[in-house]
């Protein structure tokens, strides 16, 4: 065989080698990321025996795994927190006062209150008066609110913090929205974001009808997570495995009706969270959940780390 033959028979070997290399490297970042057409049928199968129907887009979807996030508060931390975003900070032992367009206090695990005036009222003194309807497509309002929102809780200022540089950006949206019946007041619930997942942080202002916002109050972190720890979380066949078992013992119960059997429940929502945690030490842990809503508006929750259901 000539020198030039057997270059090209090397180069030919090299491209087949790399070819099946590169099939096989596909292959098994599939199997390690994804469901198998058999998997999918199997759990859909086995579920819908229990009387639960699931979407095979919950299943198609790339497998997640979530980290889990830590901070350690040192000391003064918070208190050079709220001053850089605040401004000048009184502190009375239990909590930090700021008087910087309105009056702010933090206290410990992530409390705080906000009026503009001494006498606002607060969120739930307005929802306790009664005279309060539920908005359920708030879209419409969504905007106009957050941004309002943005102003009190400095949220750029927060994430510019240089205590939070080497953290997960934050942001806050719109959760649950109230009305007045005189159209005066908006009692917008907020829930908190760690980079593109919500939290169990969550707080709520009162907003006028001129997007000021008179009260507020609730949980939200000002120094966000640093650390990020290395978990193994509980595969998503496992927490569906579960809900099998309990789908089995709530649909034989004498309560359910025939129809209700029969037309069982389909999971309408599946989504991941953190659940925020402070320890005695000082330290906070964000640990992944994932949840999962039903057609009859039943929710379920797990903690993907030990895969206990709340």
């Amino acid at each position: 065989m000539s020198w030039k033959n057997l270059k090209i028979f090397a180069i030919a070997v090299l491209f087949v080698m790399n070819l099946f290399f590169g099939i096989e490297v596909y292959m098994q970042n599939k199997r390690m990321n994804f469901y198998s057409e058999k998997e999918i049928a199997s759990v859909r199968g086995l579920l819908s025996e229990s009387g639960l129907q699931i979407k095979e887009d919950y299943l198609r979807a790339k497998k997640v795994s979530p980290p889990a996030y830590m901070r350690r508060y040192g000391d003064g931390e918070l208190l050079a927190s709220v001053k850089s975003v605040f401004g000048n900070v009184e502190s009375d032992g239990d909590a930090l006062t700021a008087v910087s367009g309105g009056i702010y206090r933090f206290g410990a695990g992530d409390g705080f209150e906000y009026r503009s005036s001494e006498d606002s009222p607060l969120p739930e003194e307005i929802l306790e008066n009664g005279n309060v309807s539920a908005i359920f497509m708030f879209d419409s309002y969504s905007e106009r609110l957050e941004t309002a929102m943005k102003k009190v809780m400095r949220i750029e200022s927060i994430n510019a913090l240089p205590q939070n540089k080497k953290a997960e950006k934050t942001s806050a949206s719109l959760y649950r929205l109230y009305v007045t019946d005189d159209g005066k007041y908006f009692v917008s619930v907020f829930l908190q974001y760690i980079g593109k997942m919500q939290t169990s942080q969550a707080f709520s202002l009162v907003i006028d009808a001129d997007g000021n916002v008179v009260s507020g109050n609730g949980t939200f972190s000002l120094l966000l997570p640093t650390e990020k720890l290395k978990t193994d979380c509980v595969d998503l066949l496992t927490i569906l495995f579960d809900e099998k078992r309990w789908a089995d013992e709530y649909f034989s119960q004498p309560a359910q009706s025939t129809e209700q059997k029969k037309n069982g429940l389909e999971l309408s929502a599946l989504y991941y969270s953190y659940d925020v945690y402070h320890a005695a030490n000082g330290a906070e842990y964000y640990v992944p959940v994932i949840n999962l809503i039903y057609s009859d508006g039943t929710s379920h929750s797990y903690n993907l780390i030990d895969g206990v259901k709340k």
